[in-house]
């Protein structure tokens, strides 16, 4: 009977203790779910384009994503303790993965950012952008596809910024990168 007591509360404690993200992946859902962070996920197909405007390599670029995740962190006063800690965890899924590999890294002092992708110099399956700046917040981008190429991913990147397709989609970025909106930290 002692046995089965301490077995069961042995099960209680692992099952209460909290659990660390093992992927970037399981990091993004499980801070999408908290109040202090900003998520969206974007399927291509809410960008409505007119595809007769669009050149192939566009229509082709739109074609090879299946979505895209954003979540961000966005506080004018973020604690030094809690940005450390999390731009930390979002590095290490980025370098101690195997899967993903570096293609830029840029850094100017606490600021700085990362394109990191998984696949292969021609077929890319995920492309993942970080970004930080300690006085503002972080974000990551996720682009999630079928064998796109560079050219294809840039090629989206173009698309939304100089058509300004899905800019009603992609308002609610707009807002919670604000600098006059702030979350509690």
């Amino acid at each position: 009977m002692k046995s089965v007591l301490l077995f069961l509360v042995t099960c209680l404690f692992l099952s209460c203790a909290k659990r660390e993200d093992k992927t970037l992946q399981e990091y993004m859902v499980t801070k999408s779910q908290e109040p202090d962070y900003f998520s969206v996920d974007f399927n291509p197909s809410m960008f409505k384009p007119a595809t007769s405007n669009l050149t192939s390599n566009e229509q082709q670029a739109l074609k090879g994503v299946e979505k895209l995740n954003v979540i961000a962190y966005h506080s004018d006063s973020i604690p030094a303790a809690f940005y450390k800690s999390e731009t930390t965890k979002i590095k290490k899924f980025l370098t101690q993965d195997s899967q993903y590999q570096e293609l830029m890294h840029v850094n100017s002092g606490k600021d700085g950012g990362m394109i990191s992708y998984v696949g292969n110099d021609e077929h890319i399956d995920e492309l993942v952008l970080f970004g930080k700046q300690h006085d503002n917040g972080f974000a990551i981008v996720r682009v999630i596809g079928k064998d796109m190429t560079p050219e294809t991913v840039f090629a989206l990147f173009k698309v939304i910024r100089e058509r300004g397709f899905g800019v009603k989609e992609l308002k609610p970025i707009e807002q919670a990168m604000d600098p006059t909106r702030t979350f509690k930290g």
